[in-house]
């Protein structure tokens, strides 16, 4: 079972952020989150910033100057989950090269069906494991399963470009 820290923290890496704050009263950098003891009541989402005349930090809500947005747009969204699909499903570049028969994109499309138009047998991947497609909740599609949808459709992209490059070589 998984720490709620440890999920935050996840989350706030995958989107570029540095820690957490809450305005007037504290901050925690990704190595202490809640040390405060706020559990996350009135925090948000923080950014390092380096305290003038000190080579101590601190955690703040406005991004330093010349600091990566984070990845919240819906490209950020979905590279983090492809990210996410290979670190902790291992769904790495060896598992997707042996789905041949275009199983990523037609799980990718399973995701993007509307809940009253799904028909599993059309687009369901017949060789994958229903345990695998769990859908994000009502209403389908929702953000979830669309970002599920993006990092398989990424992954096929990947699979189909290497598939390429291995004929022509």
């Amino acid at each position: 079972m998984h720490d709620i820290r440890d999920l935050i923290r996840k989350g706030l890496e995958a989107h570029g952020y540095d820690g957490l704050y809450c305005a007037g009263e504290c901050g925690c950098d990704l190595s202490e989150l809640f040390a405060c003891g706020h559990i996350g009541e009135g925090c948000e989402p923080g950014y390092k910033v380096l305290r003038e005349g000190s080579d101590e930090y601190y955690i703040t809500g406005t991004k330093p100057e010349g600091a990566p947005a984070p990845d919240v747009d819906g490209a950020g969204l979905i590279a983090a989950e492809r990210k996410r699909q290979i670190m902790e499903e291992g769904w790495t570049a060896e598992h997707d090269d042996a789905q041949t028969d275009y199983e990523l994109s037609q799980a990718a499309a399973y995701y993007c069906i509307a809940d009253d138009c799904h028909d599993s047998e059309l687009v369901f991947p017949s060789t994958w494991n229903s345990v695998h497609m769990k859908r994000g909740g009502f209403p389908f599609p929702n953000l979830k399963d669309l970002i599920k949808a993006g990092a398989l459709c990424a992954a096929e992209i990947d699979r189909l470009q290497r598939a390429k490059a291995k004929e022509a070589a």
